[in-house]
């Protein structure tokens, strides 16, 4: 490329550069009461910003601000035997459309009453039903699923739930967080700058999980429970239905310290085709349900959410729930077929609401209503975060919370304090020892280690990336190697030098002879960083990232920006050069 090109292409990268830091560096320069407002919500950056410049800045990490690091293990086993479960039904349908007297044993067993229809069954199974493996076992068929089905569903509920993990966090307002997968199941959520533990560990604990079943109230299993524990009412009442009929509603009444003896109590006495879930009832106690284990209808088909209100003796609020065609139909097959019969809508495991059946619903719509036994304005904060957990989409699958940390700000300030002191004083050592040692070549050389610096936080800032203090780590250890590269080329011209060639010579034999040595030692340090960034976490993959980028630019600056540099200084005509 001839000498103009490769001036102008440095001038507008270097440009460039300098456009995509503003931000940042606007960003840094704010007194610490204007960061703490920004990182609650990040759209306050914006009044800061000159017009037409990007918003996107670096993010300092949690070890450089404080806050929040929550760790999480996502249950996948339990999604995977819903899933398994909800297949055996679908099989149990084909098999009754096909003549195969069948009976659901378990979520994952069938049940067959002969050999003719078992080797049937089978058959069916492997033709039509590729996601799941049955295995022969006596009078039954065990159910599988697939490898490659249970891979491909374990990938899904990774990817799924730190999608919903991350647009909860956007609507608790922190803007400066990052989200990384651990391991086959594990999740790390870190949170800087943001200070209300209880309220991420609320919102973001919460599956939202919701479910339609329906309400077993023909069984007299409550109104049979004999010998109750002490403080546990059984209660029997009525309800009208459409066409007139009373409805029996049998449910066993406890206050909330008793939900662990009441479990107790029930095991063993619940048939398994029967879920008993709990509600709450208006005076704060809560009830039994007797619901049908099989599920109707979840909140995967939800297209909608909208909070609704209505004034009168007392605020009543609903949220009002609308499904997509598929959800739609499930919904009006469910209506119509159980018209007349309660439905409970089932949020997080607990009993929202049981509404009768009075007409099909056709249109897609339910409403979750969140009773009167609340203030106002608790129901409607209540509703709010119901609204957009449901929007955000369900967890799907339950997550438990194996560790929390919070790491105080003071921590922090000392964290930043070191890395500047480290930085600054490693950078300026290097930089004086360049200059001393190779005179003008040294000093190009630093000018094309800065530039290189100065494209790499522009990258950063770009991608609005995290940066930790192992990542500044990197950044010095980055221009240290950037230093080495150019230690290696300006010795090499000097041997050329000393073999007394001229310097134009020297230096086009020089970089020919350096490339091989310079390249090798970048590869294996980019190398290096793809290993740690595919097999660390967290920090160790922020000192990768660094690792990574850093050795891409410095080649590049080693190589083409300095040469530039020789080339803008030294002709066939020099006859001598300060290196």
């Amino acid at each position: 490329m001839k000498l103009q090109y490769r001036i102008l292409t440095f001038v507008l990268i270097l440009l460039v550069s300098i456009y995509c830091l503003i931000p940042s560096v606007i960003y840094f320069r704010l007194p610490e009461v204007e960061l703490q407002k920004i990182r609650q919500n990040g759209k306050l950056l914006e009044g800061y910003l000159p017009r037409g410049v990007m918003k996107n800045h670096i993010v300092p990490g949690l070890d450089l601000q404080g806050g929040i690091q929550i760790l999480l293990k996502v249950d996948i086993k339990q999604a995977l035997d819903y899933k398994l479960s909800r297949y055996t039904e679908m099989i149990l349908k084909e098999f009754s459309q096909n003549g195969i007297s069948a009976e659901k044993k378990d979520f994952y067993k069938i049940q067959l009453f002969s050999e003719i229809e078992r080797k049937k069954a089978l058959k069916l199974l492997k033709k039509k039903n590729p996601e799941v493996i049955a295995i022969e076992e006596k009078d039954y068929v065990v159910l599988y699923l697939n490898p490659f089905v249970d891979n491909d569903i374990r990938k899904r509920i990774m990817e799924q739930t730190i999608n919903v993990l991350r647009a909860r966090i956007d609507n608790i307002g922190a803007s400066e967080f990052s989200i990384i997968r651990q391991g086959d199941a594990n999740i790390q959520i870190q949170l800087p700058g943001f200070e209300d533990k209880r309220e991420a560990r609320r919102i973001i604990g919460r599956t939202a999980q919701l479910f339609f079943q329906i309400c077993e109230d023909e069984i007299d299993l409550i109104k049979d429970f004999k010998d109750l524990p002490q403080g546990i009412e059984k209660i029997d009442t009525l309800y009208k239905k459409p066409d007139g009929s009373i409805g029996k509603d049998h449910y066993l009444k406890f206050s909330k310290d008793k939900i662990n003896e009441l479990t107790l109590y029930l095991k063993n006495k619940v048939p398994s085709n029967i879920d008993i879930k709990y509600g709450d009832l208006q005076d704060g106690y809560l009830r039994t349900y007797v619901l049908n284990k099989k599920i109707e209808l979840t909140g995967d088909d939800i297209v909608d959410v909208q909070v609704s209100s209505f004034e009168g003796n007392e605020s009543h609020v609903s949220v009002l729930v609308l499904f997509n065609s598929i959800g739609a139909s499930l919904l009006d097959e469910l209506s119509k077929g159980n018209l007349g019969k309660r439905v409970a809508i089932v949020l997080e495991n607990k009993v929202n609401n049981a509404a009768i059946f009075q007409t099909r619903i056709p249109n897609g719509r339910a409403q979750i209503s969140l009773g009167y036994h609340k203030q106002p304005s608790e129901l409607m904060k209540e509703a709010q975060d119901l609204s957009m957990l449901l929007k955000t989409g369900s967890l799907p699958a339950n997550i438990l919370f194996l560790e929390e940390k919070s790491l105080g700000p003071s921590l922090g300030v000392e964290a930043v304090h070191k890395g500047k002191v480290a930085f600054f004083v490693g950078s300026v050592l290097v930089i004086l020892l360049m200059i001393f040692y190779y005179r003008i070549a040294g000093l190009l050389s630093v000018v094309a280690v800065l530039y290189n610096l100065m494209i790499m936080l522009a990258l950063l800032s770009v991608f609005n990336a995290t940066i930790t203090l192992p990542g500044i780590a990197g950044l010095l250890l980055i221009f240290a190697m950037a230093v080495d590269a150019n230690v290696i080329i300006n010795e090499r011209i000097r041997e050329e030098l000393r073999k007394g060639k001229f310097p134009f010579l020297a230096v086009k034999e020089g970089y020919e002879i350096a490339f091989t040595a310079v390249f090798d030692s970048h590869m294996t340090s980019f190398l290096s960083g793809v290993v740690l960034w595919n097999m660390g976490t967290g920090p160790i993959q922020n000192f990768a990232m660094m690792l990574i980028i850093g050795t891409s630019l410095s080649l590049f600056t080693a190589v083409y920006v300095t040469r530039m540099f020789f080339d803008i200084l030294i002709n066939e005509k020099t006859r001598k050069m300060s290196i």
